[in-house]
């Protein structure tokens, strides 16, 4: 919600009478049948978590093997051919992923 708004961290979220005018004003778009799509969009996100949870583990083996003898691929070099951010390979490669 708070990337939705565009708040900073150490700002307060607005309350539940201020989150529409809120929304507004941040240029998120008012959904009219909110509560009618609401199950069709938690499907959607659930099966998008259960393709994450499984592709993430193979991701990061990859990341493991390609990083260690005989490839001894650099984190940028990994980083380019996934798409993802150094920092994540770094983590995935220090064990904090």
């Amino acid at each position: 919600m708070r990337k939705a708004l565009g708040l900073p961290r150490d700002e307060k979220l607005p309350t539940r009478e201020e989150l529409p005018a809120a929304g507004r004003a941040a240029g998120v778009p008012l959904i009219e049948d909110a509560q009618t799509r609401l199950p069709s969009i938690a499907r959607a996100y659930e099966q998008y978590r259960a393709r994450k949870d499984t592709a993430t583990p193979i991701r990061n083996a990859a990341i493991l093997a390609v990083a260690e003898e005989p490839y001894n691929w650099t984190h940028e070099k990994i980083s380019q051919a996934i798409g993802r951010d150094p920092s994540l390979v770094s983590m995935v490669i220090n064990g904090r992923r």
